[in-house]
Formats: C-alpha cells, sequence, structure tokens
C-alpha cells in the first residue's frame, strides 16, 4: 500500500513489486544453468517495463554475469512481439540460451518463433514475469511468476471498505509475495 498526498487530495494505492517478481524469476533461471539470457517484451517507456528490464539487468550483474543491451528487445504485450523478438535477436547474431518474457503472451511468441526458426536440438529456456491462468493449456507450459492477485484484489476490496468506513489511517499491508509456477519451458 502507498500513499501520495497533495494538497487537494490524498491518494492510496496498491501496487505489483515488478521488480521483486523479475528477480525472483531471473535468480530461478540462472539456478537452472542459463547464462545468457535475452529479455523480450513491453514498451521501452513504459513503467513496468522500465521496473522489469531494470532488475533484470540488476539481477543478472548480482550473479555475476554480464548484461548485454543487445539481448534486450522493448516491442510490445503480445504473442507476434514475441515471435517478432525472436526473429530480431536471431537476424542480428545475438547469442542468447534462454529468454525472459515480459509476460506468457509474448512468451507464447517467443516460444513459437523458437519452434519455426531454431534447431530443433537447440534447448533454449523460456520463461515469463507474469503468469496467465490461461497459459497452464500451454505446450509445453511456461515457467512464470504469479503475481498473487487473489490476495492483492482481496487486500484492494478490505483497504477500499475501511476507507469507506472512516478509516483514516491505512494500515502498513503485509507484503503480498509472488510464486513461481513451474513449466516444461525452463
Amino acid at each position: 500500500i502507498s500513499q501520495l498526498n497533495n494538497k487537494n487530495a490524498k491518494i492510496i494505492f496498491i501496487e505489483r513489486d515488478q521488480e521483486l517478481v523479475t528477480q525472483f524469476l531471473v535468480t530461478h533461471v540462472i539456478k537452472k544453468g542459463y547464462k545468457k539470457i535475452a529479455f523480450i517484451g513491453g514498451n521501452a517507456s513504459g513503467w513496468v517495463t522500465v521496473a522489469r528490464v531494470n532488475a533484470f539487468k540488476n539481477t543478472l550483474r548480482q550473479h555475476g554475469l554480464a548484461f548485454n543491451k543487445q539481448r534486450v528487445v522493448n516491442n510490445n504485450f503480445y504473442a507476434q512481439d514475441g515471435y517478432d523478438g525472436v526473429l530480431h535477436l536471431l537476424e542480428r547474431n545475438v547469442e542468447f540460451d534462454a529468454i525472459i518474457a515480459i509476460n506468457d503472451r509474448v512468451a507464447q511468441g517467443v516460444i513459437r518463433g523458437l519452434i519455426d526458426v531454431v534447431e530443433e536440438s537447440t534447448k533454449i529456456g523460456v520463461a515469463s514475469c507474469e503468469h496467465f491462468t490461461e497459459s497452464i493449456f500451454n505446450n509445453p507450459r511456461i515457467t512464470s511468476v504469479d503475481h498473487n492477485l487473489k490476495d492483492l484484489s482481496k487486500l484492494t476490496v478490505e483497504t477500499l471498505i475501511s476507507l469507506v468506513e472512516g478509516s483514516e489511517m491505512v494500515e502498513e499491508a503485509q507484503k503480498i509475495l509472488p510464486r513461481l509456477v513451474l513449466g516444461e519451458s525452463i
């Protein structure tokens, strides 16, 4: 829970920790043995993308891995963008052994792109910073991070009710932690 105060209003909002979910995922991918990790998806000027790319870069460095800006492709948030991102990396001869996608939809496109243009014997891992529930039907299932939206939604409603009932103070919320969803993609 965060609060902004200005002269006209007190604004209370609940936000997801975009850096934490990315650190969590990148650390998992590194522990699986991947070292040349690319990042695909997102709008380069959007706050979610900026937070996730910064966390990606910092987590690589914390684990002693080099950050290569050529391995970052910011285009958008859809499957076609994942597919196009793979082509972009390959056309520029950028080496990578895993790809972190900004979300499951982009990861779907990444997987399709890898299937269409990379040799079958090449094992490239794919993981996603944001789990979508329908992704359980993907083949392969995508390793991703569930942001625990159910608990975040519950916290939002409880906070709203508390404020409507006249509470002046918003208590500091317990940090709602993400959950790793293991799939076959990495």
